[in-house]
């Protein structure tokens, strides 16, 4: 455990020397130029503001939202988004000075605070309260009628080892008396891009996948999505808002704005018609079948994966770190305090402003 947690903070400690040497250009091609996809003019009274997503998913929903609805532009900030592909890359992006906000895992966070030699990356407010994966079944069984134990030496696909998405299937398996290690065939090795046509060869008997991808799977009668990982392991906090410590000191006025405008963005998911919300999600996400999109967002609200305000609490990541352990990535006695992680004043001031 003690030697996964050392290669964890060693590849984000190189991360971080890297990018500190670095010039700008070099830093661009070493992070494989991540491309812009989405971003607003700014006017002559507006603040740029460069956020890095970790991925690009209809999980993301409040994100999409609050730019398509122009909420970051009523706060008077001018934002450029570009996807990242991994929280070692986010890192990087925030540490040397591409990014100004990056949306990710509260991971990110606690593995940096837990390097102890780079810049403190702090958490500033939250997006969803558990993971957005799914898992899908082969075969068509009523939710209803499932039982965890089904997984009992069946073959099941999961994520990489260590990920933060690993560790809620870890939680959730382990709530349902499961042994991730023992009770199931359990690959962990299957690389993103490839998971659909992983799947489709007819190797497991169970999956998790994000529910635009499980929706699709439906569609086509090749797969059955069952229950909510993130709901069976339990709410915590999953998707947030990170910067660095020396931003936040440096541009509180930003971050204050920011927050607003993720307040806005919250409200408007709960009470946004579902043609409404499938059209912000599919403005970033053109290549998704609306269908699914329509199918995903349903069930998400179902389950009220978004947070309701963008506040975190010392126990959500107390229960994040808990996991962490359970999982094998994190030591026992490794836990950092929640004012190393979190910047709790800007979304407490914008949920504390919000209309009732």
């Amino acid at each position: 455990m003690r030697l996964r947690l050392r290669m964890r903070l060693r590849r984000l400690i190189a991360v971080a020397r890297i990018v500190r040497v670095l010039t700008l250009a070099g830093a661009a091609a070493c992070l494989a130029a991540p491309t812009v996809l989405a971003q607003t003019s700014p006017q002559a009274s507006q603040l740029r503001v460069r956020l890095a997503e970790i991925y690009r998913r209809e999980a993301f929903l409040p994100l999409y939202g609050a730019l398509r609805q122009e909420m970051f532009q009523r706060q008077g900030l001018a934002v450029e988004t570009a996807v990242m592909l991994g929280p070692d890359r986010i890192l990087a992006a925030l540490l040397n000075g591409e990014a100004d906000v990056a949306l990710g895992g509260p991971d990110t966070a606690i593995f940096s605070a837990l390097s102890a030699r780079a810049e403190s990356i702090k958490i500033v407010g939250a997006v969803s309260r558990f993971d957005s994966a799914f898992l899908v079944s082969r075969q068509n069984i009523a939710p209803d009628r499932f039982s965890w134990d089904s997984l009992k030496g069946k073959k099941v696909m999961g994520w990489f080892a260590g990920s933060f998405p690993a560790v809620y299937f870890d939680r959730a398996m382990r709530r349902n008396r499961l042994d991730p290690q023992r009770d199931v065939d359990y690959d962990q090795k299957v690389a993103y891009p490839v998971r659909i046509s992983a799947w489709r060869d007819g190797r497991f008997d169970f999956a998790a996948f994000d529910l635009a991808d499980a929706a699709a799977l439906e569609r086509e009668r090749a797969g059955y999505p069952l229950v909510s990982i993130g709901a069976a392991a339990g709410p915590t906090v999953y998707t947030v808002f990170l910067s660095t410590a020396d931003y936040i000191r440096s541009h509180p006025e930003i971050m204050q704005k920011w927050a607003n405008a993720t307040q806005a963005a919250l409200a408007w998911t709960e009470v946004a018609s579902l043609d409404e919300a499938v059209a912000a999600a599919a403005s970033f996400l053109p290549q998704l079948n609306r269908a699914d999109l329509a199918s995903a967002i349903g069930r998400y609200r179902e389950i009220r994966m978004w947070q309701s305000d963008a506040t975190v609490s010392p126990q959500a990541i107390e229960d994040v770190q808990t996991m962490m352990i359970e999982s094998g990535i994190v030591p026992p006695d490794k836990r950092v305090p929640y004012d190393t992680v979190v910047e709790p004043r800007f979304a407490e001031a914008a949920k504390r402003a919000a209309p009732r």
